[in-house]
Protein backbone atom coordinates (compact mmCIF):
# COMPACT_ATOMS: atom_id res chain seq x y z
CA UNK A 1 0.00 0.00 0.00
CA UNK A 2 1.34 3.49 -0.74
CA UNK A 3 2.84 5.40 2.18
CA UNK A 4 0.56 8.36 1.49
CA UNK A 5 -3.05 8.69 0.40
CA UNK A 6 -2.76 11.77 -1.80
CA UNK A 7 -2.68 9.70 -5.01
CA UNK A 8 0.27 11.66 -6.37
CA UNK A 9 1.34 8.78 -8.61
CA UNK A 10 -2.19 8.42 -9.97
CA UNK A 11 -2.32 12.12 -10.83
CA UNK A 12 1.10 11.85 -12.45
CA UNK A 13 -0.02 8.84 -14.49
CA UNK A 14 -3.13 10.69 -15.66
CA UNK A 15 -0.94 13.62 -16.74
CA UNK A 16 1.34 11.20 -18.63
CA UNK A 17 4.33 12.15 -16.50
CA UNK A 18 4.62 9.00 -14.36
CA UNK A 19 7.78 6.99 -15.10
CA UNK A 20 8.43 3.99 -12.84
CA UNK A 21 12.00 2.83 -12.18
CA UNK A 22 11.98 -0.90 -11.39
CA UNK A 23 15.14 -2.37 -9.91
CA UNK A 24 16.76 -5.74 -10.60
CA UNK A 25 15.71 -7.01 -7.15
CA UNK A 26 13.13 -9.76 -7.51
CA UNK A 27 9.92 -9.49 -5.48
CA UNK A 28 6.97 -11.85 -5.31
CA UNK A 29 3.57 -10.09 -5.17
CA UNK A 30 -0.09 -10.93 -4.77
CA UNK A 31 -2.89 -8.33 -5.03
CA UNK A 32 -5.90 -8.42 -2.69
CA UNK A 33 -9.10 -6.63 -3.67
CA UNK A 34 -11.08 -5.36 -0.69
CA UNK A 35 -13.22 -3.07 -2.84
CA UNK A 36 -16.85 -3.99 -3.53
CA UNK A 37 -16.35 -4.18 -7.30
CA UNK A 38 -13.99 -6.15 -9.58
CA UNK A 39 -10.66 -4.54 -10.47
CA UNK A 40 -7.89 -4.99 -13.00
CA UNK A 41 -4.20 -4.38 -12.18
CA UNK A 42 -1.78 -3.80 -15.08
CA UNK A 43 1.99 -3.47 -15.00
CA UNK A 44 3.27 -0.07 -16.17
CA UNK A 45 6.34 0.16 -18.43
CA UNK A 46 9.25 2.47 -17.61
CA UNK A 47 8.02 4.86 -20.34
CA UNK A 48 4.60 5.15 -18.67
CA UNK A 49 2.69 2.98 -21.13
CA UNK A 50 0.93 -0.24 -20.12
CA UNK A 51 2.25 -3.75 -20.58
CA UNK A 52 0.17 -6.81 -21.45
CA UNK A 53 0.77 -8.19 -17.95
CA UNK A 54 -2.57 -7.82 -16.23
CA UNK A 55 -4.68 -9.53 -13.56
CA UNK A 56 -8.42 -9.32 -12.96
CA UNK A 57 -9.42 -9.62 -9.31
CA UNK A 58 -13.01 -10.07 -8.17
CA UNK A 59 -14.42 -8.26 -5.15
CA UNK A 60 -12.94 -9.85 -2.04
CA UNK A 61 -10.58 -11.95 -4.18
CA UNK A 62 -6.87 -12.05 -4.82
CA UNK A 63 -4.59 -12.39 -7.83
CA UNK A 64 -2.24 -15.32 -8.35
CA UNK A 65 1.14 -14.91 -6.72
CA UNK A 66 3.52 -13.65 -9.37
CA UNK A 67 7.16 -12.64 -9.73
CA UNK A 68 8.27 -9.10 -10.41
CA UNK A 69 10.77 -6.52 -9.22
CA UNK A 70 11.03 -3.92 -6.49
CA UNK A 71 9.65 -0.56 -7.70
CA UNK A 72 7.40 -2.21 -10.26
CA UNK A 73 4.34 0.04 -10.66
CA UNK A 74 0.82 -1.22 -11.33
CA UNK A 75 -2.23 0.68 -12.54
CA UNK A 76 -5.42 -0.24 -10.69
CA UNK A 77 -8.70 0.20 -12.61
CA UNK A 78 -12.34 -0.79 -12.27
CA UNK A 79 -12.53 -3.97 -14.35
CA UNK A 80 -15.88 -3.23 -16.01
CA UNK A 81 -15.50 0.50 -16.67
CA UNK A 82 -11.70 1.05 -16.78
CA UNK A 83 -12.02 3.97 -14.33
CA UNK A 84 -8.69 4.73 -12.66
CA UNK A 85 -8.40 3.86 -8.96
CA UNK A 86 -4.73 4.12 -8.06
CA UNK A 87 -1.11 3.43 -8.98
CA UNK A 88 0.72 0.99 -6.70
CA UNK A 89 4.52 0.78 -6.47
CA UNK A 90 5.93 -2.45 -5.05
CA UNK A 91 8.53 -2.03 -2.30
CA UNK A 92 10.90 -4.63 -0.88
CA UNK A 93 9.88 -6.94 1.94
CA UNK A 94 11.43 -10.02 3.57
CA UNK A 95 10.83 -13.43 1.94
CA UNK A 96 7.48 -15.02 2.86
CA UNK A 97 6.35 -11.86 4.65
CA UNK A 98 2.64 -11.11 4.39
CA UNK A 99 2.40 -7.34 4.56
CA UNK A 100 0.99 -4.38 2.71
CA UNK A 101 4.15 -3.92 0.66
CA UNK A 102 4.45 -7.45 -0.65
CA UNK A 103 0.71 -8.11 -0.78
CA UNK A 104 -1.01 -4.77 -1.47
CA UNK A 105 -4.58 -4.63 -0.20
CA UNK A 106 -6.67 -2.45 -2.51
CA UNK A 107 -9.44 -1.04 -0.35
CA UNK A 108 -9.54 2.68 -1.00
CA UNK A 109 -10.60 5.10 -3.73
CA UNK A 110 -9.53 8.73 -4.21
CA UNK A 111 -11.79 11.72 -3.73
CA UNK A 112 -12.59 13.84 -6.74
CA UNK A 113 -9.71 16.17 -5.87
CA UNK A 114 -7.90 14.12 -8.51
CA UNK A 115 -9.54 16.63 -10.90
CA UNK A 116 -8.10 19.66 -9.10
CA UNK A 117 -5.28 20.00 -11.60
CA UNK A 118 -7.87 20.89 -14.20
CA UNK A 119 -8.53 19.22 -17.55
CA UNK A 120 -5.65 17.72 -19.54
CA UNK A 121 -3.58 19.82 -21.90
CA UNK A 122 -1.72 18.80 -25.05
CA UNK A 123 1.86 17.67 -24.59
CA UNK A 124 4.94 17.55 -26.78
CA UNK A 125 4.27 13.88 -27.45
CA UNK A 126 0.53 14.34 -27.98
CA UNK A 127 0.04 17.94 -29.22
CA UNK A 128 -3.48 17.70 -30.63
CA UNK A 129 -5.37 15.21 -28.48
CA UNK A 130 -5.88 16.39 -24.88
CA UNK A 131 -9.11 14.40 -24.70
CA UNK A 132 -7.11 11.16 -24.92
CA UNK A 133 -5.89 11.86 -21.37
CA UNK A 134 -9.26 12.86 -19.95
CA UNK A 135 -9.35 9.80 -17.74
CA UNK A 136 -12.28 8.65 -15.68
CA UNK A 137 -11.61 8.19 -11.95
CA UNK A 138 -13.43 6.00 -9.45
CA UNK A 139 -13.85 8.33 -6.45
CA UNK A 140 -16.31 6.66 -4.09
CA UNK A 141 -18.20 3.53 -3.17
CA UNK A 142 -20.98 2.74 -0.75
CA UNK A 143 -23.79 0.33 -0.05
CA UNK A 144 -27.19 0.66 -1.68
CA UNK A 145 -29.35 1.62 1.34
CA UNK A 146 -32.25 -0.27 -0.25
CA UNK A 147 -30.31 -3.49 -0.85
CA UNK A 148 -27.21 -4.38 1.20
CA UNK A 149 -26.15 -6.87 -1.50
CA UNK A 150 -25.60 -4.01 -3.94
CA UNK A 151 -22.84 -1.40 -4.15
CA UNK A 152 -23.08 2.16 -5.48
CA UNK A 153 -19.97 3.75 -7.02
CA UNK A 154 -19.21 7.24 -8.28
CA UNK A 155 -16.93 8.03 -11.21
CA UNK A 156 -15.90 11.52 -12.40
CA UNK A 157 -14.13 12.85 -15.50
CA UNK A 158 -13.47 15.97 -17.55
CA UNK A 159 -15.54 15.94 -20.75
CA UNK A 160 -14.46 18.04 -23.75
CA UNK A 161 -17.46 20.03 -24.95
CA UNK A 162 -18.23 20.14 -28.66
CA UNK A 163 -18.38 23.96 -28.45
CA UNK A 164 -14.57 24.11 -28.49
CA UNK A 165 -13.11 26.04 -31.47
CA UNK A 166 -9.97 27.65 -32.88
CA UNK A 167 -8.94 31.20 -33.87
CA UNK A 168 -6.14 31.97 -36.29
CA UNK A 169 -3.73 34.83 -35.53
CA UNK A 170 -5.59 38.15 -35.75
CA UNK A 171 -9.01 36.49 -36.06
CA UNK A 172 -12.10 37.52 -34.06
CA UNK A 173 -15.49 35.92 -33.48
CA UNK A 174 -18.36 35.71 -31.05
CA UNK A 175 -18.37 32.44 -29.19
CA UNK A 176 -21.89 31.28 -28.43
CA UNK A 177 -21.59 28.45 -25.98
CA UNK A 178 -24.30 26.08 -24.82
CA UNK A 179 -23.76 24.31 -21.52
CA UNK A 180 -25.94 22.24 -19.26
CA UNK A 181 -26.03 20.62 -15.87
CA UNK A 182 -28.19 18.02 -14.19
CA UNK A 183 -29.68 14.67 -15.18
CA UNK A 184 -31.95 14.03 -18.14
CA UNK A 185 -35.43 13.40 -16.71
CA UNK A 186 -37.79 10.50 -17.41
CA UNK A 187 -35.34 8.31 -19.28
CA UNK A 188 -35.48 4.52 -19.04
CA UNK A 189 -32.00 4.49 -17.54
CA UNK A 190 -32.97 7.01 -14.86
CA UNK A 191 -36.14 5.10 -13.96
CA UNK A 192 -34.22 1.83 -13.62
CA UNK A 193 -31.56 3.46 -11.45
CA UNK A 194 -34.11 5.06 -9.12
CA UNK A 195 -36.06 1.82 -8.82
CA UNK A 196 -32.88 -0.01 -7.79
CA UNK A 197 -32.45 2.55 -5.00
CA UNK A 198 -35.97 1.74 -3.78
CA UNK A 199 -37.38 5.13 -4.79
CA UNK A 200 -40.42 6.05 -6.82
CA UNK A 201 -39.50 7.67 -10.15
CA UNK A 202 -41.65 10.62 -9.05
CA UNK A 203 -39.94 10.84 -5.67
CA UNK A 204 -38.03 13.98 -6.62
CA UNK A 205 -34.36 14.82 -6.89
CA UNK A 206 -33.99 15.54 -3.18
CA UNK A 207 -34.84 11.93 -2.35
CA UNK A 208 -32.30 10.63 -4.89
CA UNK A 209 -29.58 12.99 -3.67
CA UNK A 210 -30.22 12.11 -0.01
CA UNK A 211 -30.10 8.39 -0.76
CA UNK A 212 -26.82 8.60 -2.66
CA UNK A 213 -25.27 10.85 -0.01
CA UNK A 214 -26.26 8.31 2.64
CA UNK A 215 -24.68 5.54 0.60
CA UNK A 216 -21.35 7.34 0.36
CA UNK A 217 -21.09 8.35 4.04
CA UNK A 218 -17.65 7.33 5.27
CA UNK A 219 -16.46 6.44 1.77
CA UNK A 220 -14.71 9.73 1.05
CA UNK A 221 -11.48 10.93 2.58
CA UNK A 222 -12.90 14.44 2.66
CA UNK A 223 -16.44 15.76 2.87
CA UNK A 224 -18.09 16.17 -0.49
CA UNK A 225 -21.78 16.88 -0.95
CA UNK A 226 -23.55 15.37 -3.94
CA UNK A 227 -26.35 17.31 -5.64
CA UNK A 228 -28.60 15.96 -8.39
CA UNK A 229 -31.24 17.97 -10.20
CA UNK A 230 -33.17 18.00 -13.44
CA UNK A 231 -31.13 18.88 -16.51
CA UNK A 232 -31.09 22.52 -17.62
CA UNK A 233 -29.32 24.17 -20.55
CA UNK A 234 -27.71 27.60 -20.57
CA UNK A 235 -26.31 29.72 -23.37
CA UNK A 236 -23.74 32.45 -23.03
CA UNK A 237 -21.65 34.36 -25.56
CA UNK A 238 -18.18 35.85 -25.51
CA UNK A 239 -16.51 38.22 -27.99
CA UNK A 240 -13.01 36.84 -28.50
CA UNK A 241 -10.05 38.17 -30.43
CA UNK A 242 -6.77 36.40 -31.02
CA UNK A 243 -4.53 39.46 -30.89
CA UNK A 244 -1.42 37.40 -31.52
CA UNK A 245 0.43 37.99 -34.78
CA UNK A 246 1.91 34.49 -34.96
CA UNK A 247 -0.01 32.09 -32.70
CA UNK A 248 -3.10 30.10 -33.56
CA UNK A 249 -5.27 29.53 -30.48
CA UNK A 250 -7.69 26.77 -29.56
CA UNK A 251 -10.32 27.31 -26.88
CA UNK A 252 -11.36 24.10 -25.14
CA UNK A 253 -14.58 24.01 -23.13
CA UNK A 254 -14.59 21.29 -20.46
CA UNK A 255 -17.29 20.10 -18.09
CA UNK A 256 -17.01 17.75 -15.10
CA UNK A 257 -19.24 14.72 -15.56
CA UNK A 258 -20.05 12.01 -13.05
CA UNK A 259 -21.63 8.58 -13.19
CA UNK A 260 -23.31 6.61 -10.40
CA UNK A 261 -23.38 2.86 -10.91
CA UNK A 262 -25.24 0.18 -8.97
CA UNK A 263 -23.42 -3.15 -8.80
CA UNK A 264 -24.50 -6.57 -7.63
CA UNK A 265 -21.34 -8.59 -7.13
CA UNK A 266 -19.31 -8.21 -10.31
CA UNK A 267 -22.29 -7.21 -12.48
CA UNK A 268 -23.54 -3.70 -13.29
CA UNK A 269 -27.26 -3.40 -12.54
CA UNK A 270 -27.95 0.24 -13.49
CA UNK A 271 -26.19 3.59 -13.85
CA UNK A 272 -26.98 7.27 -14.04
CA UNK A 273 -24.88 10.07 -15.62
CA UNK A 274 -24.99 13.62 -14.26
CA UNK A 275 -23.51 16.83 -15.69
CA UNK A 276 -22.26 18.63 -12.59
CA UNK A 277 -22.25 22.08 -14.22
CA UNK A 278 -18.60 22.60 -13.24
CA UNK A 279 -16.83 24.10 -16.27
CA UNK A 280 -13.34 25.18 -17.31
CA UNK A 281 -12.08 26.99 -20.41
CA UNK A 282 -8.49 26.29 -21.44
CA UNK A 283 -6.50 27.98 -24.19
CA UNK A 284 -3.91 26.09 -26.21
CA UNK A 285 -1.54 27.80 -28.65
CA UNK A 286 0.27 26.61 -31.77
CA UNK A 287 2.97 28.23 -33.90
CA UNK A 288 3.61 26.91 -37.38
CA UNK A 289 1.57 23.86 -36.49
CA UNK A 290 3.58 23.07 -33.34
CA UNK A 291 2.54 23.39 -29.70
CA UNK A 292 3.82 26.70 -28.30
CA UNK A 293 3.56 28.79 -25.10
CA UNK A 294 0.65 31.22 -25.26
CA UNK A 295 2.96 33.95 -23.94
CA UNK A 296 4.78 35.16 -27.05
CA UNK A 297 7.60 36.62 -24.97
CA UNK A 298 8.87 33.11 -24.25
Amino acid sequence: MPTTDDFADLKSYAADTFRPSPTSTAQTVRFHNDLKIPIRVTLIKSDGSLTTTSYSVTSGGQSPEHSGFVNDAWLVQAANTSALIDVLTITASPPNAQNARRDPHIYYVPTSNVLNQGPPNPSKDDPYAPESRAHTFLVGQGKNPHNSDETVTREVWWNLNSDSFALAAGESRTWKRTRSDGVERASTVETEFITKLGLEAKGGWEAITTTINASFEGSYKETEQITLKQSESFEDSHALTNSSTSLDKEYHAWQVMEKYTIWKGNKIEADLTNDTGSTHISTVCYKNGKLAPCDETH
